[in-house]
């Protein structure tokens, strides 16, 4: 098989899926949504979607959890209507930490760059 096809079908799937949430969901909290990233496995049967809230980060994971798996099966013929595929991977989503990670990492060299006022 390919080895470029996962990636291409990553790319379209985070493509199609982030359109479906920001502009064809009448979900609010999907519109907050950011999607990051999107990895296939190398069979192309699954597909882990990682978001991230980018509205508001402090909202609640467990409940943008399970709207996401309430939206899930709309999302998927959202992307399938518009990606071609004999075989359409099966989505599963995952809280995307590295955006947190991200900023702690920015607020320290922020830190480390500033000088300390002295007393």
């Amino acid at each position: 098989m390919n080895r470029q096809r996962p990636q291409k079908v990553a790319s379209a799937l985070k493509r199609e899926i982030a359109q479906a949430c920001l502009l064809e969901s009448d979900n609010p909290l999907l519109k907050q949504l950011a999607i990051t990233r999107v990895e296939v496995s190398s069979d192309l049967r699954v597909a882990r979607v990682y978001y991230t809230n980018c509205i508001n980060p402090s909202a609640d994971r467990a409940m943008m959890a399970r709207q996401l798996a309430r939206a899930s099966t709309y999302l998927m013929r959202f992307a399938r209507a518009r990606i071609s595929m004999k075989h359409f991977p099966e989505l599963r989503f995952a809280y995307d930490t590295d955006a947190e990670k991200l900023g702690r990492i920015e607020d320290i060299l922020r830190q480390i760059k500033t000088p300390e006022q002295e007393p």
